[in-house]
């Protein structure tokens, strides 16, 4: 083992991802080693800079809190139209009034939540996007379709990805601990 191979062993994780987005600027036997040492960890080699715990976390976070609205909003829609009839008229009224109140907070939420989420993962033009979210419709149709901007955010980024976003290994491997 050379004295390279050595010192690039004894860097942390974070050290390499750095090195890493900065490649072109170490010579070629540095960049060799370099990727060695990300072959010999296992670690997905990122396209872009490294993302930091807080973007992952941020990520994750509104992954969460959009899926919950659209959920929020749709249910409130459906007890609206459907099933607001299988009560009695005093508790109709007042889950009636309950769900319109969740559908315009949501009606507020999804699009607020939605552009966020996409400016989050890097998405060139969020705006359109989150106004038609107002539209139950395509707020679910944005939900099924966040995946394919999630999946390149988390090609470029070298981020493992679930249904709720970012996994909570890959955040606890980004510094976040088990605290997550």
């Amino acid at each position: 083992m050379t004295d390279l191979e050595e010192l690039w062993r004894s860097r942390t994780d974070e050290q390499l991802l750095e090195a890493f987005s900065a490649l072109e600027e170490y010579s070629e036997q540095g960049q060799r080693v370099i990727h060695a040492e990300f072959v010999r960890r296992g670690l997905a080699e990122p396209t872009k800079k490294p993302i930091t715990f807080q973007d992952a976390l941020a990520v994750r976070t509104l992954h969460r809190r959009f899926i919950g609205s659209v959920c929020a909003q749709w249910l409130s829609l459906i007890f609206l139209v459907f099933l607001g009839s299988y009560f009695p008229r005093s508790v109709d009224a007042a889950l009636g009034l309950l769900c319109v109140g969740v559908f315009v907070i949501t009606w507020v939420l999804v699009p607020a939540t939605g552009y966020k989420l996409m400016k989050q993962l890097e998405v060139e033009s969020p705006g359109p996007l989150a106004i038609l979210m107002c539209a139950p419709l395509f707020s679910l149709l944005v939900l099924i379709g966040i995946r394919s901007f999630t999946a390149r955010w988390s090609q470029e980024h070298g981020v493992a990805v679930d249904f709720l976003g970012p996994t909570k290994q890959d955040l606890a491997r980004l510094g976040g601990g088990d605290a997550i």
